[in-house]
This record gives structure tokens, sequence and C-alpha cells, in this order.
């Protein structure tokens, strides 16, 4: 038990002191000592320590430290020093604001999506979508470039390829910007649940995705987006299959003509 004590009275005036000396900080303020010697010469300066009794460090320069023995000291007047530093939050903010997109740049946009219908099929389905565009800004408006990733989708479930051209652009050349676009081009499959019937055979289509955003800055070479758009992707299928009627059953060659269409919610982010 007087171990703990021991630790107690050792590790409290240590929190307090951490605590003192981190408000100090945070509000910009420096504690200053003007020490008068028993010879008559003065020393000020921020304090570093003070072992009462002992020795006052005070600091005199920009890295030089100065010790002085308690012996010699006739008297310690204490004072803050609120020092004047600019907000660099505030600084910060205003450039980001400020900073105008590399437009006339190459750019690559990195996306995530959830491709959902809402419940306007039979259920609610929803997918997953990850996107890839690398292309290139003539200006603030006009952006074109190449788009590829990997989306998958429920009902039916099927997973896709992309590769298409995609276009967008911006209505301000800086800040916070909404923006509209359009890609389109063709999808591969790549699984899908007609693979488990006999002798299946799945092709991609093309898809269709127009989409508005709005758009910020986040360094001077990175942004951040957000979109709404609608996707649309075609595909076909086809497999043998039983075709029951009322009074027989034929086996025959099935296929499908699948029509996928989604709304699309992605957030992104943009490097120059």
């Amino acid at each position: 038990m007087k171990f703990f004590q021991i630790i107690l009275l050792k590790l409290v005036p240590l929190v307090l002191v951490i605590f003192i000396q981190s408000r100090a900080y945070s509000q910009n303020e420096v504690q200053i000592a003007t020490v008068f010697l028993n010879s008559g010469e003065i020393v000020q300066g921020p304090v570093l320590k003070v072992v009462k009794y002992s020795y006052v460090d005070v600091l005199t320069g920009i890295k030089d430290t100065t010790t002085i023995p308690w012996d010699s000291i006739d008297d310690i007047k204490y004072s803050r020093l609120k020092i004047d530093e600019p907000d660099w939050r505030k600084n910060l903010s205003e450039k980001k604001r400020n900073s105008k997109f590399r437009d006339t740049s190459y750019y690559c946009n990195l996306s995530i999506g959830v491709p959902n219908d809402f419940g306007f099929s039979n259920y609610m389905s929803a997918g997953f979508s990850l996107l890839v565009t690398v292309g290139k800004g003539f200006n603030y408006r006009h952006h074109i470039g190449l788009r590829t990733g990997y989306e998958y989708f429920e009902w039916p479930n099927m997973s896709f390829i992309p590769v298409g051209l995609d276009y967008y652009g911006r209505f301000k050349p800086q800040g916070r910007s909404w923006y509209y676009g359009v890609s389109g081009g063709y999808a591969f499959t790549h699984f899908t649940e007609y693979r488990w019937l006999e002798n299946s055979k799945t092709r991609g289509g093309v898809f269709f995705n127009p989409y508005i955003g709005i758009a910020g800055k986040g360094t001077p070479k990175t942004g951040w987006n957000v979109e709404f758009g609608f996707k649309s992707q075609r595909a076909k299928a086809e497999y043998d299959g039983l075709i029951v009627g009322r009074n027989s059953s034929m086996f025959a060659r099935l296929k499908h003509d699948i029509r996928i269409n989604r709304f699309d919610i992605r957030v992104g982010l943009r490097f120059d």
C-alpha cells in the first residue's frame, strides 16, 4: 500500500504540471521570469525550470539556457506573455478554399459506390462498385478520361469489368463546385449466377451512366467528390433449360436479354 501511495504522490504533481503546460500552450502564453541578482544584474527570459531553494533555469537566447543558483537571487517576478501567432488553421482553410484545381494536368479519380434500386424491383437490391478514372483536364469545365474497375449487382447476381470513356464538367474553377458528367462503354461479365446452369454462356453489354455531384479540394494536389447518378447496364445470357407446358415439356436453348438499372451513390478521391 505504501508503494502505491508513493507512486500517486509522484504522479499527481506530474499530471498537474502537464495539464497546466498544455493549457498555457493552447492559449499561446509563455511564463516570463525577471530575476534580480544580488550583484545588481537582471536576467529575463522564459522559465524552463524552477527548483525552489536550489536553482532556476531561464532561456536567455534561442537555444541558450542560463542556470541561476538560488543563493545568488535577490528577487524573482513572474509574468505571462501572450504570443500573437497567426491562426494556421484559418490560413490553411483559406488556402484550400481559394486554391484552384490543376485543370490542365492529368488526373486520377478513385471512387466507390453502392448501386441500388431503392425497392423498385420485387425487393431491395444493392451492390458494390469500385471505379478508377484516368484522364486529362483542359480547363475547369472539360475533363475527359478512361474509366474501368469492378462492379457487382444483385438481382440478377452478376459482376462486370467496365471499360469506357468518362466526361465531366465543373461550374467553378476553385473551391467547392457542382459538376455534371456522363460515362459509357462496354462491360465484360466476370461472375454470374447463370454459370450453374447447363451449358451456360454470358456476354457483357453496353453501359450508360449520367451523374451530378459536388467536388472540393483537400490539398493542392488532391480533392474529394460526392455524386449521385443513374447506371444502366446490359448483358445477355443463354443456357439449356426445360420448358414446361400444360401437357408437355421439352428441353430448349433459353436466351435472356438482361437489363440492370440502378441509382448510384458514390464518393471518391482525385489525385492531380
